[in-house]
């Protein structure tokens, strides 16, 4: 090389070499390199990724020409990396001068006062190697420039020149659009100056500018900022494109699309303490690739919707992701590293927040005029309202009218529903007391076997008693009096026996008769069926009555109507048995006795907890035509003064009354008719009234 050269070309010199651990020292790491270790790089920009590895640089300045009259400064120019460590190498291996810098090390304690990493060459003929040491916590990117400092003090004034260029911009634009704001009170100009200025920001503390305005303490948040610091200007970006084509109006599937994207930038910055710098690196690259795409998505389907300004948003955008992708071309050595190539994205920056600037007004422009068409037919709209306002006040009018009458009618209302309540418990109570006159002629058998045996009982019982008082004295043996005494206690107990069936049928009566107005909140189901057995048994013969009951639930119910509903379909599948017989099931043609059972058990449907009540008989079934007419009032198939019709019709509203259910079905163990009955266990109605006690 031309020793009056001001920089020195590092292409095809630079060696690197990987420490995984971050161990070795320089001394060993010289040692390994001049034995041939590491990979010689093809250009002096390598970029390593993301990675948890140190990296040793190489430059093997031996075998350079440097004029030694000059000062050389190496320049590592990239701003960001956690630790990057010099090293002066003599032709011995040992090391004659080293600096270890920070990205917290201020600029006053750096060997050159410079916003990136530089180091003053000393002693040029002396050295050997030069050994750069770097670490990094974004993806590792390694700059290498060797030139004098009148050239590195030449190369920074004019970088800071290009960028104090796009800082100006952007300050123009920050304030010119606050100045339209101020005046307009439009959010759009705000939002874009919130992106513009965030995206300036973010630049000036990628770029290491921030050494020069903030305090030293500051500088250890850089990085983390600079990472985070993508979603503050995503963000506005997002809000800018929702506002500028008014899609919260227009089109409401990219506003759901912008509102994803909002979520997943927002889920990026919650989680990022947790995330490790790859997978930091790598969810801010998908993120981005996929912000890009949706933005340019959005852009272009507005341009089909034929959107104002659309177009000229759509050509911003390209401008910039065009600086983007040659300023990547160019860290990735695809495209030759120059002026041009290095502020690329900076150009394109620069010439989408010119072009917004431009599409903001025209955007507005537009809307305005859309604007004064909407006042136009708000005017028009305005007048037909006045004259629809007059009518509607001459209708008011007479709705006020129609809605005295429809109060009135209300109160008419709720009189005869209240009246329908009252007639409905008294039709049923009145089908009740008519099933109760068939009843006592049913267990008129039951009540005369016990209270003969009573009486027979009595009578024996007193002249026992009456021959022991009437017995001389001496005359009654131990033995005798013993055996007499016992006859006593048999006679009483057939005394008491009798009483109590007297008794247990009265109960039962007792309860099945009474009106329940009220619900009560837990009743034993299986008792009060069984005592509603007792006084059906005698109803059903010559017939058998089998019951079965399951464990079940306590469940709210007003019992006397259950009772009377199960009642009814007893009743009624022993009157169609007697009215067949068994011959037509073909199972006894010499007797005249059909099966009727009664199961209870604990049913769950619809998640809900229930009992089911279930009456087989082996009569001849229902036909499938004529399931649904026999719930209807006064249908019925008896003769003539034998039924009233109302009896299933009252127990289908005994069912609606508990919120359940009743079904009809073919018997498939008895082979006639099943029906099936499911009542809930708990009811919707709050007024429940506490359990009577029965006097008997």
């Amino acid at each position: 090389a031309d020793k009056s050269a001001q920089a020195y070309s590092l292409e095809g010199l630079v060696t690197a070499f990987e420490d995984v651990d971050g161990t070795v020292v320089p001394e060993r790491v010289w040692q390994r390199i001049e034995n041939g270790a590491g990979e010689l790089l093809p250009n002096s920009n390598p970029d390593f990724g993301v990675t948890d590895s140190t990296y040793w640089l190489s430059i093997p300045v031996h075998r350079m020409t440097l004029d030694p009259k000059q000062e050389w400064v190496l320049e590592v120019a990239f701003a960001r990396l956690r630790d990057v460590r010099y090293f002066a190498i003599a032709s011995g291996g040992e090391v004659l001068e080293r600096h270890e810098l920070l990205v917290t090390t201020p600029l006053r304690e750096r060997p050159a006062y410079s916003r990136t990493y530089s180091f003053p060459l000393r002693e040029v003929s002396q050295l050997h190697s030069i050994l750069i040491r770097v670490e990094s916590d974004v993806p590792m990117q390694v700059p290498l420039i060797l030139q004098s400092r009148v050239q590195s003090e030449s190369s920074r004034i004019q970088r800071d020149f290009y960028l104090g260029i796009y800082f100006g911009l952007a300050l123009i634009m920050v304030l010119y659009n606050l100045t339209i704001f101020a005046f307009t009170r439009e959010t759009m100009y705000l939002m874009y100056s919130a992106l513009v200025a965030s995206f300036a920001i973010l630049i000036f503390l990628s770029k290491g500018f921030g050494y020069y305005v903030f305090p030293d303490s500051w500088a250890e948040y850089y990085v983390v900022v600079v990472l985070l610091g993508t979603i503050w200007p995503a963000m506005f970006i997002v809000a800018f494109v929702y506002l500028f084509f008014d899609l919260g109006n227009r089109d409401r599937g990219s506003a759901l699309v912008l509102y994803s994207l909002m979520g997943l930038m927002l889920m990026r910055l919650v989680l990022f303490a947790w995330l490790g710098n790859e997978a930091r690196s790598v969810s801010g690259s998908v993120l981005g690739a996929f912000f890009v795409i949706c933005l340019l998505g959005i852009t272009a389907r507005q341009i089909m919707l034929k959107q104002p300004g659309a177009r000229l948003l759509f050509v911003a955008w390209s401008a910039f992701l065009g600086g983007v992708l040659v300023f990547y071309f160019n860290r990735l050595g695809i495209l030759p590293r120059n002026n041009m190539t290095e502020h690329a994205m900076l150009i394109g920056s620069s010439i989408e927040i010119t072009m917004l600037s431009f599409a903001i007004p025209h955007r507005l422009r537009e809307l305005r005029l859309e604007r004064d068409k909407v006042v136009q037919n708000l005017a028009s709209v305005t007048g037909d309202l006045a004259r629809e306002t007059q009518k509607r006040e001459a209708l008011a009018g007479q709705v006020s009218e129609l809605n005295r009458d429809i109060d009135g009618s209300k109160q008419e209302l709720e009189s005869l529903r209240g009246e329908l309540g009252a007639s409905e418990n008294q039709l049923i109570q009145a089908e009740k007391m008519a099933s109760v006159g068939q009843l006592v002629a049913s267990v008129t058998h039951d009540i005369a076997n016990p209270t003969t045996h009573i009486l027979v009982s009595q009578s024996a019982l007193t002249a026992k008693i009456e021959d022991l008082l009437n017995a001389q004295p001496g005359s009654v043996t131990e033995e005798k009096l013993r055996k007499e005494l016992n006859s006593v206690l048999r006679y009483a107990d057939f005394i008491r026996s009798g009483a109590s069936t007297i008794a247990d049928i009265h109960r039962s009566f007792a309860y099945y008769s009474r009106s329940d107005t009220k619900m009560r909140a837990s009743v034993d189901i299986e008792k009060v069926l069984k005592d509603a057995m007792t006084i059906l048994t005698t109803r059903v013969q010559p017939h058998v009555l089998d019951t079965v009951f399951l464990e079940c639930p306590r469940i709210a119910c007003r019992p006397s109507e259950i009772c009377q509903m199960v009642a009814n379909l007893v009743s009624n599948a022993a009157d169609v048995l007697s009215g067949i017989g068994v011959a037509a099931n073909g199972s006894d043609h010499d007797s005249q006795s059909g099966r009727i059972s009664l199961r209870v058990s604990p049913v769950q449907e619809q998640g809900a907890d229930g009992v089911a009540i279930e009456v087989h008989d082996s009569g001849p079934g229902i036909p499938v035509e004529l399931r649904h007419d026999i719930f209807k009032p006064f249908i019925t198939s008896k003769e003539a003064g034998e039924g009233t019709g109302l009896g299933l019709a009252i127990t289908q509203r005994i069912v609606e009354r508990h919120s359940g259910r009743i079904e009809v079905a073919d018997s498939e163990e008895f082979g006639g008719a099943l029906f099936r009955v499911w009542i809930p266990v708990q009811q919707g109605d709050d007024d429940y009234e506490s359990e009577p006690a029965v006097q008997v």
